[in-house]
Formats: structure tokens, sequence, C-alpha cells
């Protein structure tokens, strides 16, 4: 059972989630429509069946009562008058209602007779034997015209024997009213344990309904309140959020790409933030650098000055100016040296520039796919509420029929009370359907109002994707604003690479000639003129120098505010590290 509340409605796509939900309402509809009309049907036939055969019978019973009446009228006419034909026409109505008397008594034993009323009946056979016998000897002593011997007959014999007959007849009547109160007491005994019965199936269908539509409704709202919240998460900066993928279908889908996108770009903003501190701290030793190579060319500045007044003593400052030399060689190699290592970390910050283009490029590519898949996403809700409408018009048919049953359960009702007490139990089973006709409305209100509570969270889930969509627009732009800056930067490293190859190139220069100037330190009469054309080439060249220090030291200064850009662009994302 619980790997069933797990995983079961999990592995199906959100429209077999959509379709299973429609059929359990059409199958709890269809249960409920079809047993009030099997309840239905099977009162009216059991009521019909018994009213039908009881009413029968009993007319049978009063059509023998009405005979003995009618033949008692006849014999006393027959007693009371003198006219021969009145006399002769009331002795052949007699002799037809013995007649009678035995078919009447043969049509009623047609039917099923119960115990009781075989003994009744027993007693009724024989008291018409003996009446019969009876009224043959009235007949044919007043046909031999012994009247008399008739009358004394008809006092001593027939009168007691048509009283037995009568009461018999008359007991045999209050018995069939019991049995008939009986029979229709058992049949709605019978019904509303049927009722019963079938309201206890309906409740049990209604219960499984409830729980296979809390389940359907549940499986398609907690993926989207986990997409509202990775996403509310994600705008406002908080990329730490993990989410996992809880069902197969397009809605799991969705989150599973999500959830890689997240992870994506909480990596490409660590990598960035990396890349940034690289470059604030190798913009720092620039600046340092710049500062150390601009005191150097004042150093060369100032020597040279020395060299063009020494120039003037030169005989008297030889060993000073090759002193001097000496150490404008050893500031030389120093700055090289300085100039290659810059060069060299001005590579390193080349290569994470372009790093960082790179995931700035992924990063873009990344949102544009989430974009396209929220597209995706609000397209799949844009059906899911086509498909909530078409649920609403069903359920509002239901809602027509069941008002329908409700109407005809009235009428039925109205029907009822007009039939008196023969009426009486299907008067009790139509308001039976009467109130599983308001308990099948109660469902449907209930069905209404979770449908239009799913719509709803389907609307809120729709106005979510597309500022999602829209928030994701933004990200591409500022993603591809980022691009474009770190290309400028790049542009300017590579400018600053240029300047440094080119100080390289003058101090290579100034070293050579402060060899030749060492050289020529040994022909005491070319010194002067060779000493002299190197000072001012040194002093040209320390110029230059200097002008690429402050180069150097801008572009350090730009490096620093372009990091520190980035950082603030970034700032907003919360990421694990």
């Amino acid at each position: 059972m619980s790997n069933f509340k797990r995983g079961y409605f999990e592995s199906f796509s959100l429209r077999s989630k959509m379709i299973l939900g429609f059929g359990i309402l059409s199958l709890f509809f269809f249960m409920t429509s079809v047993s009030a009309i099997v309840v239905s049907t099977i009162a009216g036939y059991s009521l019909s069946f018994v009213a039908n055969e009881q009413v029968a019978k009993i007319a049978h019973i009063e059509k023998l009562a009405t005979l003995i009446n009618e033949t008692k009228v006849n014999l006393t006419t027959s007693l009371l008058t003198e006219d021969e034909y009145l006399i002769s026409q009331n002795q052949e109505r007699i002799r037809e209602n013995i007649i009678k008397f035995s078919q009447v008594l043969l049509s009623i034993k047609e039917f099923q007779i119960k115990k009781d009323e075989s003994d009744l009946l027993t007693k009724i056979n024989s008291n018409n034997t003996k009446w019969s016998e009876l009224l043959e000897s009235f007949l044919d002593l007043q046909s031999r015209n012994q009247n008399a011997s008739a009358n004394i007959l008809y006092v001593r014999g027939i009168e007691p024997a048509s009283i037995e007959f009568l009461t018999s007849i008359n007991s045999l009547l209050l018995l069939e009213k019991q049995i008939t109160i009986a029979t229709t007491n058992s049949v709605l005994t019978q019904l509303n344990y049927a009722v019963i019965v079938v309201s206890i199936l309906l409740l049990m269908f209604f219960a499984l309904g409830y729980f296979l539509s809390k389940k359907v409704i549940h499986s398609v709202t907690k993926p989207l309140n986990i997409i509202v919240n990775l996403v509310e998460n994600i705008r406002k900066g908080d990329l730490t959020f993990e989410m996992k993928q809880t069902t197969n279908d397009e809605m799991g889908e969705m989150v599973r790409v999500i959830e890689e996108m997240r992870s994506h770009l909480q990596k490409s903003i660590n990598k960035i933030r990396e890349s940034v501190d690289n470059l604030t701290i190798i913009s720092q030793e620039f600046y340092v650098e710049a500062g150390n190579f601009a005191s150097s060319s004042i150093d060369v500045s100032d020597s040279s000055k020395l060299t063009s007044d020494a120039i003037q003593d030169l005989n008297d400052a030889m060993v000073d100016v090759e002193q001097l030399i000496k150490n404008i060689s050893r500031e030389i190699q120093s700055s090289n040296q300085l100039i290659r290592k810059v060069n060299a970390n001005n590579e390193e910050v080349y290569q994470a520039i372009l790093d960082f283009s790179d995931h700035a490029k992924k990063t873009s590519e990344g949102a544009e796919t989430v974009s396209i898949n929220l597209q995706s996403a609000e397209e799949a809700m844009s059906e899911i509420r086509t498909s909530s409408n078409k649920i609403q018009e069903v359920v509002s048919i239901i809602t027509e029929i069941s008002d329908q049953t409700n109407l005809l359960s009235l009428n039925a009702s109205i029907e009822a009370a007009r039939a008196g007490e023969h009426g009486r139990g299907f008067a009790v089973v139509a308001q039976e359907i009467s109130k599983l006709a308001e308990k099948t409305l109660v469902s449907v209100k209930e069905v209404t109002n979770q449908i239009k509570e799913s719509r709803k969270n389907i609307d809120h889930g729709s106005r979510v994707f597309m500022t999602a969509r829209e928030y994701y627009a933004q990200v591409y732009t500022d993603v591809s604003s980022i691009r474009d800056t770190s290309t400028n930067l790049s542009n300017v490293v590579k400018a600053q690479k240029t300047a440094f190859e080119s100080i390289q190139n003058n101090l290579e220069i100034i070293q050579g000639h402060s060899e030749r100037i060492d050289d020529s330190m040994k022909n005491q009469k070319e010194t002067s003129g060779i000493v002299y054309s190197q000072v001012n080439q040194l002093s040209s060249n320390s110029q230059g120098i200097k002008l690429g220090g402050n180069l150097l030291s801008i572009n350090s200064e730009k490096l620093t505010e372009i990091s520190k850009e980035i950082t603030e662009a970034f700032s907003r994302y919360k990421t694990n590290t």
C-alpha cells in the first residue's frame, strides 16, 4: 500500500492523471444513476405485483359476499310475494347464484393460498355445500307450493347457514387485508434493506472517488508548488535551494531541467567569482608593479642627468661613471624581470577573462533554454485549463441530471400520496431517491469547488511561469552585457600586453647600451662621445618607461574598477560557497 501511495500516480503523465480523474467522476455518477434506477424499478414491480394479486383476491371474496346477500334478498322476496312470476324469477336467480358460488370459490383457489386462508376456504366450501343443499330443498318446496314448509326451512336452516357463511367470508376478507398489509410491510422492509445496501455502496464509491481525486490533485499541485518555490528563490538570488524530482510526468521533467539550470548557474557564478577575485589580485599587483616601475624610470632619469653632468668631468669621475653604469645595468635587469613577471600575470588574466567569457556564454545558453522550457510549461498549463473547463461542463450536465432525478422523486411522492395506503411504500422509496439525488448534488458541488481550486492554482502557476520567463530573459540580457564587458576587458589586457612587450624591448635596448658604455670605458678617447650619446638615448628611453608605467597604472585601476562592477553584479546571488 505504501508503494501505491508513493509512486503509483507519480509514474503517470499529466494528461493521464486528468483522464483518470474524469473517469473516476464519470464512474461515480454512473453508479449513482444505475442504483437509483434499480431501486425504483424493484420497488415499483414488487408493490404492483403484491397490490394486483391481493386486490384481485379481495374482489372475488367481495363478489362472493355480494352473491350471498343477493340470494338472501331473493329468498326473502320469494317468501313475501305471492306472484308466481316473481317467485319463478327469484328461483332462477338463486340457481344461477349457486352456480356462481362454486365458480368464485374455484377462482379464489387459483391464487397463491396460505395455510390460514386454506382452512377458511375449506370451511366456506363446506358451508357453501350445506347452504346449496338447503337452497335446493327450499326451491323444491316452493315449486310444489309448500310455502309453509319453505318458510320453516328458511328460518331454521337457510338463515343460520347464511349467517355462518357470511361470517366465514368476512373472516376471510379480514385475513386477506391483514395478509396484504403484512406482505406490503415485508416488501417495504426488503426495499429498505436494499436502499441501505445501495447507500453503503455509494458511500464506498464516494470515499474511493474522493481518495483517488485527492491523489490526482496532489500529484499535480505538489510539483507546481515546488517549482514556484524554486523560481521564487532564484528570483531573490538564492541558489542554495536544492529540489528533487518527485514525479516522472511533464511536471517532473520540468523540475529536473530547472534544477540542472540552477546547479549550472550556481557553478558558473562561483567560477566567475573566483575569476573576479583573481583578477582583483592581479590588478592590485599591476598597480604595485606599475608604481615600482615608475620609481625605476625616475631613478633611470636621475641617473641619466648625473651621467650627463659627469661627462664634463669624465676623466675625473670615470670610476663613478663606471659604477653608475653597473647600477643602471642592475636596475634594467630588475625591471626586465619585473616586466616578464607582469607579462606572465597578464597572460593569466587574459586566460581567466577567456574562461569568464566562456562561462558567461554557457550561462546565457542555459537561461535561454530555461526560458523555452518555461514557455512549454505555460502551454501545458493552458491545456490543463482547457481540460478543467471540459470537466466543469460534464459536472454541469450531472448537476442537471440530479435536479431532474429530484423532480422525478417529488412527482413520485405526489403520486404515492394519491394512492393512499397502497402508495406508502412507494413514497418511502421516492423519498430515499430524493435523498440520494441531494447527496449527488452535494458531491457535485464539492467536485466543482475542487476543480475551481485547481484552476486557481493553475492560473497562479501560469503567472509564476510568465514572471520566471521574463526574469530569465533579463538574466540572458545581463549575461550578454557581462560578455561584452569581458570582451572589452580582453582587449584592454591585449593592449597592456603589447605595451609591456614594448617596454621590455626598450629595456633590452637600454641594457645593450649599458654594455656598450661599459666596453667604451676601456677606450678613454672614445668614451666621451659614446657615453654622451648613450646618456641622451637613456634619458629618452626613461621617459618612455615612465609613460609605460603610468599607462600600466591607469590600466590597473581600470581593471580594478571592472572587477568591482562584476562583483557587484553577482553579489545578489547566494551560493553554497
